[in-house]
């Protein structure tokens, strides 16, 4: 997978045009707005405080270095203009470099037209294309529609570990799993 390179395009449920492609250097900036929209919106996400540019250069910087390495796929959505989404999965190390940790992020706006469908199947296909064996996630407890979606896409729940804490309470974090 190359920077910026174009996946397809694909028409969500509400009839939106969404193009799906590779992420890019580019996307610094709209990829700084949507963490820290999700970070405003309290969303389901490990990350809880605000980020700013040279932190969010840096990141897109070595997350590229890790897809041009063949460590990570990354993936984004665009929709009238807009960065909307992203996910990706991240290669293990040593002995676990068959096994890829899967993370996703869709703005408010773009959750439940079937995106997250579709850039969870896109990157399930990379990923066993590119002889991933295992992708594991997190999900939190509270989080029923993502957890219904994995469990859609063929995830099986290994475990869960007690006491993330997320707006002032304490919760599991379900830990899941799909062999490709």
């Amino acid at each position: 997978m190359k920077p910026g390179e174009f996946i397809k395009e694909f028409i969500a449920k509400d009839g939106k045009h969404i193009t799906i492609r590779a992420l890019d250097i580019c996307d610094i900036e709209g990829m700084l707005a949507h963490i820290n929209n999700l970070v405003d919106e309290d969303a389901f996400l490990i990350i809880n405080t605000k980020t700013d540019y040279i932190s969010e250069l840096e990141f897109v910087t070595e997350k590229i270095k890790s897809m041009l390495y063949g460590d990570a796929l990354a993936i984004v959505a665009i929709a009238e203009g807009k960065f909307v989404a992203e996910a990706d999965i991240r290669r293990g190390i040593g002995r676990a470099n068959e096994i890829g940790s899967l993370g996703i992020a869709i703005a408010k706006e773009y959750r439940g037209i079937g995106l997250g469908k579709e850039l969870m199947t896109l990157l399930l296909d990379l990923a066993k294309k590119d002889n991933y064996k295992v992708i594991k996630l997190g999900v939190y407890s509270p989080n029923i529609t993502a957890k219904r979606l994995y469990e859609k896409v063929g995830f099986k729940v290994a475990g869960k570990i007690p006491y993330s804490k997320m707006k002032d309470k304490y919760m599991d974090e379900i830990i899941m799993y799909k062999e490709l």
